[in-house]
């Protein structure tokens, strides 16, 4: 769940603020916990809104820009190449060690498959004809007597 609208929120500070109850009485009439109303009191007291603080970000991914066009180019190269194969000339030519998630997303963004087609080779007898293909008469689709 998101972040309460800050409609919510100024409601939730302006009936405090106008005496309408404790911040428990508060919380039980808004249908939020008490750390909430505490969290939005102290939130205004030092910043002087209520609005959500943004989100901090995360972790850095370990395949940057330049990585990811060093990994475009393992691919270019020889592109049947196995995902444990990718991480360990990654790692050979630019030092980063990354994990088979983070290898696999990295694909992902790069708009590059791991799929690749089967190519079989051809039948030499080529395609049988349909009276001797399948099993039973019901298996090729043909109506049989019972009784």
């Amino acid at each position: 769940m998101g972040p309460y609208s800050v409609d919510l929120r100024q409601r939730i500070v302006d009936a405090y603020r106008n005496g309408e109850g404790s911040m428990r009485e508060i919380a039980a009439r808004f249908a939020v916990v008490l750390s909430t109303v505490q969290e939005y009191l102290s939130l205004e007291r030092s910043t002087g809104s209520v609005a959500p603080r943004p989100h901090g970000g995360g972790r850095a991914s370990k395949i940057d820009d330049a990585r990811a066009q060093q990994l475009r180019a393992l691919v270019d190269e020889k592109n049947d190449r196995t995902l444990d194969e990718l991480i360990e000339l990654l790692e050979h030519r630019t030092g980063a060690r990354v994990s088979r998630p983070t290898m696999c997303r990295a694909l992902m963004r790069l708009g590059l498959t791991r799929k690749k087609r089967r190519y079989v080779q051809a039948n030499r007898t080529g395609p049988m004809s349909k009276s001797r293909v399948g099993g039973s008469a019901a298996e090729r689709g043909r109506r049989v007597r019972v009784g």
